[in-house]
């Protein structure tokens, strides 16, 4: 695995994202707790998904939508 200092070396936008994403997936499974940073990492991950899926109906309407408020501090 590359650490983060690795990663953000990466030209490809997305393979960071997917990167960075699976360190803290990683980090999440081991001890349950994230930083702020991370969950707005997480949250932000979640609402562009669900934006690229479908947008704000497929937002609202999805699961992801059960954290609106969350998204809204995390922006």
């Amino acid at each position: 695995m590359k650490n983060t200092a690795q990663i953000l070396q990466l030209t490809d936008e997305i393979e960071i994202i997917e990167a960075i994403g699976t360190i803290i997936w990683d980090k999440k499974q081991e001890d349950d707790t994230l930083t702020e940073g991370e969950t707005n990492f997480v949250l932000i991950d979640i609402f562009e998904g669900a934006m690229n899926e479908g947008g704000f109906s497929f937002f609202f309407k999805k699961e992801a939508g059960d954290y609106a408020r969350e998204n809204f501090r995390s922006l």
